[in-house]
């Protein structure tokens, strides 16, 4: 089956609009404010150069987040990762015909859980004769 850019698009803004309305509060953690940087709340682009330069924008200012906030903003992404597995594995079945569901559910909550997020930074100081 072949689809439109527009029904590739209505996809995709049913999909986000899902997972967001099953995660409500993390929208509003999530959300970083590109208005000021002239790009609203607008998440697709018709254009690679503007969404390149809205993800170099988003970017900097995930780095001036602090750790905690990222760590909640990993947490929400695994969430919702978490509660549309399914969705989002019938999906890809469906567009792609390969593989099969169960395989792919799994393979999603395998990411979700596994995927590193700032857990993994350990900060190691020594100090004295060996350090």
């Amino acid at each position: 089956m072949e689809y439109t850019d527009v029904q590739i698009k209505e996809i995709i803004k049913n999909t986000v609009d899902r997972m967001w309305a099953k995660n409500e509060h993390a929208a509003n953690d999530l959300y970083l404010d590109a208005n000021k940087k002239g790009f609203g709340n607008k998440w697709l682009f018709d254009d690679a150069n503007e969404a390149v330069a809205a993800a170099v924008l988003a970017q900097d200012e995930l780095m001036e987040l602090s750790l905690e906030h990222r760590g909640r903003i990993i947490e929400a992404m695994r969430v919702a990762a978490r509660k549309n597995a399914e969705h989002l594995a019938k999906m890809a079945h469906e567009e792609t015909g390969y593989g099969n569901v169960p395989h792919k559910i799994a393979k999603n909550q395998l990411a979700a859980d596994k995927t590193p997020g700032i857990e993994d930074l350990h900060t190691d100081a020594f100090s004295g004769d060996n350090g």
